[in-house]
C-alpha cells in the first residue's frame, strides 16, 4: 500500500514527457485527483531514481506570507524556533510539523492567537527523520507554511 497524503491534500505525480523533462510532483486537492489522474498522472512520489521538479504548490511561499510564520535557525541540528504573528484574532490555530512526503512529525500548537502578538515556540527536533520539513500554520482563514531544512 502506497501512503499518498500530503496534509490534508493527495500526492501524485506526472511522468516525465520526451527527453531529459523531470518528473513533477504535486500535492493537490482530493477532488482535483480524478481529473489529473485521467491525463496520465499517478499516484505517490516519482519513482527512485528519476529527477524531479518539486512543484507542491502548498510549499511555495509567497514574499508576504514570509512576515507571518517563520523558523530559525534554518537550517537547524537539533533544536528550533516558529515563530507567527497574525493580524486578527482566531479562536482556533494550530501549529504543525510536516515531513516532505506530507506525515505529520510534531503539533507545536493548537488554541487561540490575539491579533498582532508574536508566538514564539521552542522545538526539539534531534528525533526528526529526514532532511526536508514544512511548518504549516492553519487558520480558518488561510494555510501559511514555511519550509525548513535539518542539516
Amino acid at each position: 500500500m502506497i501512503d499518498v497524503r500530503c496534509g490534508d491534500k493527495v500526492l501524485v505525480y506526472q511522468k516525465p514527457g520526451k527527453g531529459n523533462a523531470p518528473c513533477v510532483q504535486l500535492c493537490i486537492a482530493p477532488q482535483a485527483v480524478s481529473a489529473l489522474l485521467a491525463n496520465g498522472a499517478s499516484l505517490g512520489k516519482c519513482p527512485e531514481g528519476s529527477a524531479v521538479r518539486d512543484a507542491v504548490q502548498d510549499y511555495i511561499l509567497e514574499s508576504t506570507e514570509n512576515t507571518v510564520l517563520k523558523g530559525f535557525p534554518n537550517p537547524f541540528t537539533s533544536q528550533l524556533t516558529l515563530m507567527f504573528t497574525l493580524l486578527k484574532r482566531y479562536q482556533n490555530v494550530t501549529l504543525e510539523i510536516y515531513s516532505l512526503a506530507g506525515y505529520r512529525v510534531k503539533t507545536v500548537y493548537s488554541g487561540e492567537a490575539k491579533a498582532n502578538q508574536t508566538y514564539t515556540f521552542p522545538v526539539e527536533a534531534g528525533n526528526f527523520q529526514g532532511q526536508f520539513f514544512n511548518a504549516r500554520l492553519v487558520t480558518p482563514d488561510k494555510v501559511y507554511n514555511f519550509r525548513l531544512v535539518k542539516e
